[in-house]
């Protein structure tokens, strides 16, 4: 089959990982030290052929970190795009339901990240009993926070907002 053929995204994504065995307080160098890229991929089917090679996390050990950021912004708060920016974020208890989340959440960004210009990525800390799910922004206006916010309501179909930080 030819990459014509092919389902195009809006652009070209950056898929990350790092990991951690202890539990102190991560340093930036040996943050960035850890910090690998599984692949860059522009289609639907390049990020299929990578994230089904990944393990899902509720069977991932403490301390993994997957990344899914738009290519060429580092997943460093220091990177420029990220400079000024942050995150919403919100706990879960580690579940099968937390595998179908994130997979919901990367298939939404991807195929509304060019509508979403204020998103540069997202990140799935694996915790012992939980998984720490963020959105990384840019700078944002007021609007778009409240389009962000009820972006990630719809998408992942919360009940509550209030457990969104």
């Amino acid at each position: 089959m030819s990459n014509d053929n092919f389902l195009k995204l809006n652009q070209t994504f950056t898929y990350w990982f790092t990991f951690f065995k202890q539990s102190k307080e991560k340093q930036l160098q040996e943050f960035e030290d850890n910090l690998k890229i599984i692949g860059n991929f522009s289609t639907a089917e390049e990020f299929w052929g990578i994230s089904k090679h990944i393990i899902q996390s509720s069977k991932l050990p403490r301390g993994t970190e997957f990344l899914l950021f738009k290519k060429d912004i580092k997943p460093v708060w220091e990177d420029k795009c990220n400079v000024g920016g942050g995150r919403f974020f919100f706990f879960m208890k580690r579940t099968t339901v937390t595998d179908t989340l994130w997979e919901n959440l990367q298939i939404s960004f991807l195929s509304k990240g060019s509508r979403f210009t204020a998103v540069n990525g997202l990140v799935m800390n694996i915790r012992t009993s939980e998984i720490i799910i963020s959105i990384w922004t840019r700078k944002m206006t007021d609007d778009d926070y409240d389009e962000i916010k009820k972006w990630i309501i719809q998408t992942l179909s919360l009940l509550n907002e209030k457990c969104i930080n």
